[in-house]
């Protein structure tokens, strides 16, 4: 997935292993994964992990257990990811801001007493003024490309812009 991107062929291949009582451990799988990857590959697996959500692959059960069984191995995660609690604090952040986990997920005791730091961190991330939206951006754009891309773009359309002075052409180059 990481190489191809192909969300659909993921999805085929959860529902062809006919395993939803697994499908947790295929969260754990894909995030600790995504760990080792540079934010746009945390960016994929967050993409994913809400695709899956949203076509009912999922479920937020699922999904909460498979977060546990990150927190449980957390301090395995450190030896090989030195950050890996601020980069799971992210993820469950995320898992939030994306509805595919609900709020009261972070103040589960049995799930604070797992995750711990993890949570806090989450917790205080939420927190944020304008949270969701640098929860949402947090690795970088949505639509898979890079934010040094979008920024040459810009500056282009910026540059195309005060060049011909012609308001209409730009607003039509943005749609």
């Amino acid at each position: 997935y990481y190489v191809s991107q192909d969300m659909e062929e993921v999805e085929r291949h959860l529902f062809e292993t006919s395993a939803p009582q697994y499908h947790y451990e295929f969260l754990k799988r894909t995030i600790t994964m995504a760990m080792d990857l540079k934010d746009r590959g945390k960016e994929a697996a967050s993409r994913l992990l809400s695709f899956l959500y949203g076509n009912q692959v999922l479920t937020t059960d699922q999904i909460g257990k498979g977060f546990e069984r990150l927190f449980e191995v957390s301090d395995d995660l450190l030896i090989d990811v030195p950050n890996a609690e601020r980069i799971l604090a992210a993820f469950v952040a995320r898992a939030v801001v994306d509805e595919i986990l609900t709020p009261k997920f972070l103040v589960d005791k049995d799930v604070m007493k797992l995750g711990g730091d993890i949570i806090t961190q989450a917790r205080v991330l939420l927190s944020v003024k304008h949270a969701s939206a640098r929860i949402s951006t947090g690795w970088g754009p949505g639509d898979g490309r890079l934010s040094d891309e979008l920024k040459k773009e810009i500056k282009m359309l910026l540059s195309e812009y005060f060049t011909a002075s012609d308001v209409v052409e730009t607003g039509k180059s943005i749609l």
